[in-house]
């Protein structure tokens, strides 16, 4: 089994921790978040792919801008005397991501998201099993939500859990 991520909006930090409480995160059934299922779509590498295309720039690992907002308290200094019941080992984890992040996908002309979804279908990450239909499908999804955000000045938000 993979990590688990959810893709979601709150108005700040404080708002988005409040699902590390939530059993499976803000994408499952009744769950009063607005949020969308990335599966194995982790925001770092294979969100920032899709970011770099959509911007035609090079990908690297800042491109998304994200910073871990739960566990609070920045990353451990010594992972070796983390305890096994940390939340830092057992998870969920959330990160914010960056304000430009948000724009960028909110910022996707409808009439892009086929051929982005094929092209972003066939990054090394996805070892050729992704689907660039399911990829289009979650990719408007994720344009709605990021437009949503932006629309009522909020942040987006990945919840990620193994």
């Amino acid at each position: 089994m993979g990590a688990l991520y959810g893709y979601y909006r709150a108005a700040d930090a404080q708002a988005a921790v409040r699902v590390a409480d939530e059993p499976g995160g803000p994408t499952v059934a009744n769950s009063s978040w607005d949020a969308v299922d990335g599966k194995g779509i982790d925001p770092a590498v294979v969100l920032g792919r899709l970011v770099a295309l959509v911007r035609d720039t090079p990908w690297h690992t800042g491109l998304v801008d994200g910073t871990v907002v739960w566990p609070a308290g920045g990353y451990p200094a010594d992972w070796e005397r983390v305890p096994e019941n940390s939340p830092w080992v057992t998870g969920p984890w959330i990160e914010e991501l960056g304000p430009a992040a948000r724009d960028t996908l909110a910022g996707i002309d409808n009439a892009r998201i086929a051929d982005l979804a094929a092209r972003w279908a066939r990054i090394e990450e996805f070892d050729r099993q992704a689907e660039p239909f399911a990829l289009q499908s979650f990719l408007e999804r994720l344009v709605l939500l990021a437009r949503r955000a932006r629309a009522a000045g909020e942040k987006l938000y990945c919840w990620s859990s193994l």
